[in-house]
């Protein structure tokens, strides 16, 4: 009896404690839903009730995880698609992103299943950054708090909207790797990076503006600038630890690594036992979720093929093409676990394009990297890891035999590599909280908070004149330029009247 008594005290707390939490991802890449659904299923998990509208649904059913999957239009795919394998130029992808990221987001306003829970209730709303800040509308609409959840590094697309310091002149931007600001040459490289940032941001904002005002038209709603002032919480995929150590506000609580479980699932029983097999050690491909195999040469598979073949670690591929010959000590998935791969104990190298969810894995399990990097911020990734030193590069386009075979045995044998990825895996682990439990402890006391403003910085309710404080400062360069023309006036009229004195009292002199 007296334990029926505690067990439906524990459901009655649950219940009491529970949020209905609503998350909004209408991003055109698969791979920013792993790091999303880390934090949705951690959220279920601990009772909360969690609804996540995306592109791409888990295909598995949780409790208290609902999901719906919003639209992406074939135009948008396939422009997608020529971003991810070159033909459309990163510079041109950056000018079409605003339209782009403002037109996903309006799809899935306008799908049936969106429209029917504008009826429900929502404690928080959670917002994925992909030029879709006029979202935030809805925090009004629901009357609850609303966070941002950005799946890559710090930017201005993070930091304007709750008055982030940006500090340009000692925070590195994500287009350079950590601890490049030691000379003046780069100091101006970043100068001129963090300025496009701030101008490319006020761009996009132009556009989300517009979207914004149509969908919450101003007669019944509050402006687009106050919505954008009372977010309550910033989730960032980035860690100090990276090495890119900046100042933060309360309210922006870094996450990097939420998607890495500290113990790893269940493997297939197939995969399981090919890893385990592996006694000179194990190689994982993989080139990301939106990149395509088939996209590869057939010169290039060749090639690889015959590189791998010649090795003594067992390879494991995520490959969606097929291939004529596959050498024996390869397995080939059209998909993998590949956080739980990389935590096998036979891991010794990833050959991987790089992108930010590899590398917090490959870092967190000190496996080391081979970069193939091939579009978006790849680049950037892998010249940070390669600047760490324990990892190297090559070029997808230019790569020869020679050069894959001799980067992966240099890789695989010399110990400098593998010893400084395990150091890194010790100061990467070494945390008072995991960033899953970090993320689901701000979430919570935002919440019990009613959208904390007491952690809200004051320069968001700002001006640019007022946050700059151009408006004291041209104030005080007024009182000092008055105080001078009076100073001025004083001593002229003073020392006219000295004058005037002592040229009366010269002229009586000579009188007499």
């Amino acid at each position: 009896m007296k334990i029926s008594i505690v067990l439906l005290t524990l459901i009655i707390v649950n219940l009491s404690t529970a949020s209905r939490i609503l998350f909004l991802f209408p991003t055109p890449s698969k791979s920013h839903m792993i790091i999303v659904h880390a934090l949705s299923t951690a959220l279920a998990e601990k009772g909360h009730h969690v609804t996540v509208f995306s592109p791409f649904p888990l295909n598995k059913k949780i409790n208290n995880h609902r999901e719906f999957e919003s639209p992406i239009r074939p135009e948008l795919k396939e422009l997608f698609r020529k971003f991810t394998t070159g033909e459309v130029s990163k510079f041109k992808m950056l000018f079409m992103f605003p339209k782009l990221g403002v037109q996903l987001a309006e799809d899935m306003i306008y799908t049936d299943d969106f429209q029917r829970i504008l009826n429900e209730r929502f404690d928080m709303i959670i917002i994925g950054l992909t030029a879709n800040h006029f979202l935030l509308g809805f925090g009004e609409h629901f009357n609850c708090p609303t966070a941002m959840l950005s799946v890559q590094r710090h930017s201005s697309y993070t930091n304007i909207p709750v008055g982030n310091p940006i500090e340009i002149n000692a925070v590195n931007h994500a287009f350079f790797p950590s601890g490049s600001l030691k000379n003046f040459i780069h100091r101006v490289q970043n100068f001129l990076a963090g300025v496009f940032d701030i101008l490319m941001f006020a761009g996009i904002d132009y556009y989300e503006k517009l979207a914004y005002e149509k969908i919450f038209p101003s007669s019944r709603h509050r402006s687009y600038e106050e919505s954008k002032s009372n977010i309550s919480l910033v989730l960032v995929n980035d860690h100090f630890s990276e090495g890119n150590v900046r100042p933060n506000l309360p309210a922006v609580v870094e996450i990097r690594g939420i998607q890495v479980k500290e113990i790893p699932d269940e493997l297939p029983q197939d995969i399981q036992k090919f890893l385990d097999d592996a006694n000179e050690g194990a190689i994982l491909f993989s080139l990301g979720t939106n990149f395509q195999t088939a996209f590869l040469s057939d010169n290039f598979v060749e090639m690889l093929m015959k590189v791998l073949s010649k090795l003594k670690q067992k390879v494991i591929m995520k490959w969606d093409s097929e291939i004529n010959e596959k050498p024996e000590n390869v397995m080939i998935k059209k998909w993998l676990p590949q956080d739980d791969i990389l935590a096998h104990k036979n891991m010794k190298l990833f050959i991987s394009h790089c992108g930010l969810g590899g590398i917090v894995e490959s870092k967190y399990h000190g496996v080391t990297i081979l970069g193939l990097p091939i579009f978006g911020d790849q680049e950037v990734n892998c010249n940070e890891i390669v600047s760490e030193g324990w990892s190297l590069q090559l070029n997808l386009k230019t790569i020869t035999e020679n050069e894959l075979q001799n980067t992966i045995n240099e890789l695989l044998h010399n110990e400098t590599y593998s010893n400084k990825v395990k150091k890194f895996s010790q100061l990467y682990q070494d945390r008072p909280m995991s960033p899953k439990e970090s993320a689901i402890y701000w979430i919570e006391y935002v919440i019990r908070h009613h959208g904390a403003p007491h952690m809200q910085y004051f320069a968001v309710h700002q001006n640019f004149w007022q946050r700059t404080s151009l408006d004291v400062l041209a104030f005080l360069a007024i009182c000092v330029i008055a105080s001078f023309k009076l100073l001025k006036f004083v001593f002229k009229t003073l020392l006219g009247k000295l004058f005037k004195s002592k040229k009366t009292i010269s002229v009586s002199k000579k009188t007499k």
